[in-house]
């Protein structure tokens, strides 16, 4: 699928007229903002005159801040560095409960907290279908730094409170495909999609409980258009502006 998306992009980049000037810079802005917040209530008959409720609550808040500075290498081609901060908060609390919901059995209770910075230079192709709007297809590499923090709560084992940190440093490459849309001469916006990434990343995890202890790792992971979440080298709208001659 994403074979042929590449190849119908690439189609109309030939037959496709310019909308923009070669040497133009730009400034852009981009931002997503994601907030869920889920509760559920379930029902567990363990036998014929006993039951237990089971409750589950989610919670989630992020949010994407970026600048990024261009410039038109061709009428088709725009050239972009751009700066990026990602917060993302989460929490998740799973209760059970007698039948009359009254005494908690058991529960399980994480919180987590994530900063990650990134630096991206990114190549943006635009493809116009009509005179003020079209496709766009871009590929990019970033470097990133990401501060992880989770807490965890439960009554099943010991301890009953951790404390998990794992700062990561990485790379990333991606490809993205999306959609742009030109307001006046000096303003367009855009939005586009990962379809294909790749990162590779070295954590260092620590765990605070009753024995502290600690390690590091690699990982190198493939990421495809099954595989898209809210972040900013998978989802991205930006402003951008066009600075005169």
């Amino acid at each position: 699928m994403r074979n042929y998306i590449l190849i119908i992009l690439l189609l109309l980049s030939q037959i496709s007229y310019a909308q923009f000037s070669a040497n133009q810079k730009t400034i852009s802005g981009y931002t997503f903002f994601d907030f869920q917040n889920q509760n559920n209530k379930y029902f567990n008959y363990l036998s014929s005159d006993t039951v237990k409720v089971q409750r589950a609550n989610n919670k989630s808040t992020g949010f994407t801040l970026g600048l990024g500075k261009g410039k038109f290498v061709s009428e088709k081609k725009l050239k972009t560095w751009a700066i990026y901060y990602n917060y993302d908060s989460r929490f998740d609390l799973s209760e059970s409960f007698d039948s009359l919901e009254i005494n908690r059995i058991n529960y399980n209770q994480n919180s987590s907290i994530e900063h990650m910075f990134s630096i991206r230079n990114q190549i943006t192709n635009f493809v116009s279908i009509k005179p003020k709007f079209g496709f766009l297809w871009s590929y990019s590499y970033a470097a990133i730094l990401q501060l992880s923090k989770r807490e965890s709560e439960s009554n099943y084992s010991s301890p009953i409170v951790y404390t998990t940190k794992s700062p990561s440093i990485g790379v990333n490459a991606g490809f993205n495909a999306g959609l742009w849309y030109k307001i006046n001469d000096r303003f367009f916006v855009q939005t586009s999609f990962n379809l294909l990434s790749a990162n590779l990343t070295y954590t260092n995890i620590s765990n605070s409980s009753i024995a502290n202890s600690s390690s590091s790792n690699f990982n190198f992971g493939i990421n495809g258009i099954n595989s898209i979440n809210a972040r900013p080298e998978t989802l991205s709208f930006g402003l951008t502006y066009v600075l005169k001659p």
